[in-house]
């Protein structure tokens, strides 16, 4: 099929009764930058505009709830940020459930994350107060020109710090260090202070945040890794095999049934 013959195969399926059905259509074929292709066969077109395609065939019929399963996957980094910016502005009349392994994704466009093991949820939160749950402490890195007994001291002395970790050398010519201090601390001008009151170029500071990633592996930290069942299709699940990802909706697929990506 051709991109238009698709979509309007689509409305027939989901028997959307619309009576602008072509002004419908072309309004999702305009919001999904399709225009140029809409007369084009699908099967010719690139993985980026497939997966706009299938996108759009989401939309036929204008659904309260989107459920889109590892949108970007296989998309370059130029179409990644495309249908990242696609799904956040969709995200303002729709809403969207996303399910992706990809957590820096999720972290980029999801408002709520739910992280689910074994078909059980282990977290459900923003990825702010995720972030807080998991890390109760600021750490700021810093990098300077020296490391010695008595700077280590002079950062230790700093009230607010709780420990310090020398990180070694990751460029060459400077020491990094780890500080961490109580939640919502602010020791910046301080150690910044230090390290000119000492003659001890700082040549890097950032704050040092918990990330999506970190938060996943604690709360699935003591689970076995199951091995991938390498003798079927990737494409098909058996009936009562869980369809697990570590954030989204886990359903269970019946045997046979096309598990494909939104893209078809």
């Amino acid at each position: 099929m051709t991109v238009s013959e698709y979509l309007y195969f689509v409305a027939k399926l989901k028997k959307v009764n619309i009576k602008a059905l072509d002004e419908h259509i072309q309004k999702i074929i305009t919001r999904l930058s399709l225009d140029n292709v809409a007369g084009r066969l699908i099967k010719h077109l690139s993985k980026g505009y497939r997966q706009r395609v299938g996108l759009g065939g989401a939309l036929i019929g204008s659904p309260k709830v989107l459920i889109l399963d590892e949108p970007t996957v296989g998309l370059d980094p130029k179409q990644i940020i495309e249908m990242r910016e696609l799904i956040i502005e969709l995200s303002k009349e729709h809403t969207i459930i996303l399910s992706s392994h990809i957590l820096s994704e999720i972290s980029a466009i999801c408002d709520h994350v739910m992280i689910i093991n074994k078909g059980t949820i282990v977290a459900s939160d923003t990825t702010e107060n995720l972030a807080n749950l998991f890390n109760p402490t600021s750490q700021i890195t810093i990098r300077v020109e020296k490391v010695d007994d008595d700077f280590l001291s002079a950062l230790s002395s700093i009230e607010e710090v709780n420990q310090i970790q020398d990180l070694g050398i990751i460029e060459e010519g400077t020491h990094d260090i780890l500080i961490e201090t109580s939640k919502d601390v602010d020791i910046r001008k301080q150690v910044f202070n230090l390290c000119y009151e000492m003659y001890n170029p700082l040549l890097m500071m950032h704050s040092k945040a918990v990330s999506l990633e970190d938060i996943f592996l604690e709360v699935t930290k003591n689970e076995p890794v199951t091995p991938l069942e390498e003798e079927q299709p990737s494409s098909f699940k058996k009936f009562g095999k869980k369809n697990k990802h570590p954030l989204g909706i886990t359903t269970n697929q019946e045997e046979g049934i096309h598990n494909d990506n939104i893209a078809q």
